[in-house]
């Protein structure tokens, strides 16, 4: 037992694949050896050649030859088959065994008159949350379904629990505190809310409010969000009275049919002070408004922190691009900017000019941007009966604008350094993906996640735009500007996503390894025809576990694409079954998920 526990070989995934790959031959060598009784009128298997100047005597001997070799090889799979089942039986039976084991230890436990060892408040309290957050409100049964069914709920309600333990276990709950013209915006997927506060958050109003016993903990609360809508004045008038208390985090809708700039503009220099001291603020117009290129007056921003003597706390924010101008007092200490924006055509001179608007206005957050995210916005109106991710357009000309605007070429790129970014994350088309990774100096990136989907018909190209060739997003040129890279997620056509990973399995031709210090991989997976990428992916990892010039992926999480083949997820992780179980063998960390589980990172 003692030699068990010490040894670390089935531990460490580098002695697994030095073990798998030498006794993988040994056990070839074996299996040829089994089946040496069988060939007994065969003289030189080992060596079939086909020479044009032999006779066709010899033709038809090396044909029995190759026949003899692949019954031989077809019976050497189907022993290698079985004996797969039956390593397969055994290994189940010892999963069954380890689990069986660890209840009867669970069970035994209860009888042990000595004190338990406990646990941290703080490790208590990420497992409640971690707990609430997998139990999903099943959408065919919503909005039918009792809260009161969850886990934490029936533990509050156990009366044999202290009063002291119940509080602490309702304090893990989030609390949606909803205003008086707010829809359900807290339990839509399609927005990302219910990433915020779960399927099943507590769900008071604001008149709902006044009745709470600890109001200033329950306002103050980390996962207490408050929901409003900034066309509604009723809304404005409740979010005053609450004003007193702390806001922790505030989602605000718009109902305005063209720009919310002015009801922001309005808001923020009402409730200027509440928001400063917010960690997570969200803006979302229900309507396709308000992804232009931000419009930067830092002057009038520093003339409103000077008069409100601020000093904001807002960490997150996720809001139109258009809107970032009428944030500004408040931004001087984000963090987290996600940002819903279209550029407009990639092939425009125009998009250049808003890609160098934005970064230029985000430069100056760098000394503390650390997470960037950049989407065009997805349709979520009811006009439409799916989410449609809406065609940017090209900037139209308005009335009295001078049609000589529109540039002949394309501007040179900005430069602007981020010291601090660890995340950039981009939906984007090619040429605007390509301009703005040219475009940022970012020494500390260590995750990238890119996704190019060309949204453009051919009919926006051969409008008499110039048009740069568009460089392509290749893992060389990711390694020339971010060496350091520490985690992937890309997603582009099959062929140059296939040709992305097999760059990454060995070195390149002047023997350097393409982002060598990369731990943690992300690939989605949409369909059956995947599985040269899979391979890929498994020689990758495999490949860079031989090697001490490149750090060994650590982490790989695979994401199937709910609905996309018909098979559905469920038959395609069947199919690739083979594939998730190298990784699981090499790879400390693997994750399989759906597409579902990516609906908070999108707009």
């Amino acid at each position: 037992m003692s030699n068990i526990l010490k040894s670390e070989r089935w531990r460490c995934h580098h002695p697994n694949e030095d073990y798998c790959a030498q006794n993988t031959e040994l056990l070839l060598k074996h299996l040829d050896a089994f089946f040496t009784d069988t060939t007994p009128d065969i003289e030189g298997l080992e060596g079939i050649t086909f020479d044009e100047s032999h006779g066709i005597d010899a033709h038809r001997h090396a044909v029995d030859k190759c026949d003899v070799l692949i019954r031989i090889n077809r019976m050497q799979i189907e022993v290698m088959r079985r004996a797969m089942k039956r390593k397969q039986e055994d290994l189940n039976a010892l999963v069954a065994e380890r689990s069986r084991l660890i209840s009867l230890i669970d069970r035994k436990i209860t009888f042990i008159d000595k004190p338990l060892p406990t646990l941290p408040n703080e490790t208590i309290a990420q497992i409640l949350s971690y707990l609430y957050s997998v139990e999903e409100r099943d959408p065919d049964v919503w909005p039918t379904d009792d809260p009161e069914e969850t886990t934490l709920q029936r533990l509050v309600l156990d009366s044999s629990l202290s009063s002291g333990w119940r509080n602490f276990i309702r304090r893990q709950v989030p609390v949606v505190i909803k205003c008086h013209c707010s829809r359900a915006e807290y339990a839509d997927r399609r927005t990302g809310n219910v990433h915020l506060v779960g399927d099943y958050p507590r769900v008071l109003s604001v008149e709902e409010l006044q009745g709470e016993e600890d109001l200033d903990n329950v306002m103050g609360g980390l996962s207490t969000t408050i929901f409003a809508d900034l066309s509604e004045e009723k809304d404005m008038e409740e979010l005053e009275e609450i004003r007193g208390y702390p806001w922790r985090n505030l989602v605000l809708a718009s109902d305005e049919r063209g720009s919310s700039k002015e009801v922001t503009g309005k808001f923020v220099r009402r409730f200027g002070r509440e928001l400063a001291y917010l960690h997570r603020l969200e803006i979302q117009p229900r309507h396709l408004t308000d992804q232009s290129a931000p419009l930067w007056n830092s002057s009038e921003a520093d003339d409103f922190i000077r008069q409100g003597n601020l000093a904001p706390k807002l960490r997150v924010v996720r809001a139109p691009s258009g809107l970032l101008p009428c944030l500004r007092p408040i931004l001087n200490n984000v963090a987290i900017l996600d940002i819903a924006i279209n550029f407009g055509d990639p092939y425009n001179a125009a998009a250049r000019d808003s890609v160098n608007a934005l970064l230029e206005g985000l430069a100056n957050y760098s000394d503390t941007l650390t997470v960037l995210k950049l989407a065009p916005v997805r349709d979520h109106s009811m006009r439409c009966l799916t989410d449609v991710r809406i065609r940017a357009r090209s900037p139209s000309l308005g009335p009295g604008d001078d049609p000589s605007s529109i540039k002949s070429k394309h501007p040179r790129l900005c430069r602007v350094a981020f010291p601090n970014l660890k995340q950039l994350k981009l939906r984007l088309s090619a040429p605007t993906t390509h301009d703005i990774l040219s475009a940022v100096d970012c020494t500390s990136l260590s995750h990238l996640d890119i996704t190019v989907s060309e949204t453009w018909v051919d009919n926006s190209r051969r409008r008499g735009r110039p048009k740069e060739t568009t460089q392509e997003i290749s893992t060389s040129f990711l390694h020339s500007i971010f060496p350091k890279l520490m985690s992937l997620a890309i997603r582009l056509d099959s062929t140059s996503l296939l040709r992305s990973y097999e760059s990454l399995e060995a070195p390149d031709k002047s023997g350097e390894w393409l982002l060598p210090k990369l731990v943690s991989l992300e690939l989605y997976i949409y369909n059956w025809t995947e599985d040269a990428l899979l391979e890929s992916a498994e020689r990758v990892i495999i490949n860079r576990l031989k090697t001490a010039a490149t750090e060994s992926i650590r982490s790989i999480r695979v994401t199937v694409e709910a609905g996309v083949s018909a098979g559905g997820p469920g038959q395609l992780y069947n199919l690739f079954s083979k594939h998730f179980d190298t990784f699981r063998f090499f790879v400390p960390d693997v994750i399989i998920s759906d597409s579902d589980d990516q609906s908070s990172d999108t707009w």
